[in-house]
């Protein structure tokens, strides 16, 4: 080979050298960089809405109920069942505790799975429920969900105005089929929803401080293995 091609080849390796050289020194850069984003969303995440509620978040325990037999202190339509320590109830049918007790600041958790639901799989449950019932009848918060659609949603009710506070919102964790665990962490006007202990999205409305509350068999048929309600902490 003649002296150019050399310097050429030797020009295009040593090209070739500074070329890897600069990449390799970015590196470090660049991983700082790719961390100092993902602390960043972290920080934003977390300080926006947690991602999952653990057994630290709970305060005292003030009521529960495992349905162990007929005689519990609920009103029940003459239609639902207690079978295997779980409240059945038909579809459209709703049941509360007879209890006078209200909740203002609470941790609402339950466990309910649909049954048979040729339509639509849904629940819902109707939180700071007014009574004695408020002249519309049902004055109250209610939080819906739907296995069909894996969706979640909020409504406050009085009467015959529903206007919506949380719009369908997915919920991966919500199944049409199975066992699904629900909780609701209602303080001052802020109430978080939480599917699996996982979080599904918040929203506020300050109508309703307090309350009991109904367990709802919206579009088909439902099954709740137990309610418990605590205090926030």
């Amino acid at each position: 080979m003649d002296t150019m091609t050399l310097l050429t080849i030797a020009l295009v390796v040593l090209t070739v050298i500074l070329v890897l050289v600069g990449l390799v020194a970015l590196i470090p850069a660049f991983d700082i960089w790719r961390h100092s984003r993902r602390d960043a969303r972290k920080a934003e995440t977390s300080a926006v809405r947690p991602h999952i509620i653990r057994a630290t978040d709970y305060g005292p325990l003030l009521f529960e109920e495992h349905f162990r037999s007929r005689d519990v202190n609920w009103s029940l339509p003459p239609s639902a069942t207690i079978e295997k320590s779980s409240l059945v109830l038909p579809q459209g049918t709703g049941a509360s505790p007879r209890s006078a007790d209200q909740y203002a600041d609470f941790i609402f958790e339950t466990k309910f799975k649909h049954i048979n639901p040729d339509g639509m799989a849904e629940i819902a449950l109707y939180l700071r429920y007014q009574t004695p019932p408020c002249p519309e009848h049902n004055c109250s918060i209610q939080i819906w969900a739907s296995g069909d659609w894996k969706t979640l949603g909020s409504r406050r009710i009085k009467g015959d105005e529903a206007p919506r506070l949380l719009i369908d919102t997915p919920a991966p964790y919500l199944y049409r089929d199975g066992w699904n665990k629900l909780t609701i962490v209602a303080q001052g006007s802020r109430f978080e929803i939480f599917v699996d202990d996982w979080f599904v999205e918040s929203f506020t409305d300050p109508t309703y401080t307090s309350g009991t509350f109904v367990l709802w068999a919206q579009h088909c048929a439902a099954e709740f293995d137990y309610v418990r309600i605590y205090s926030t902490p």
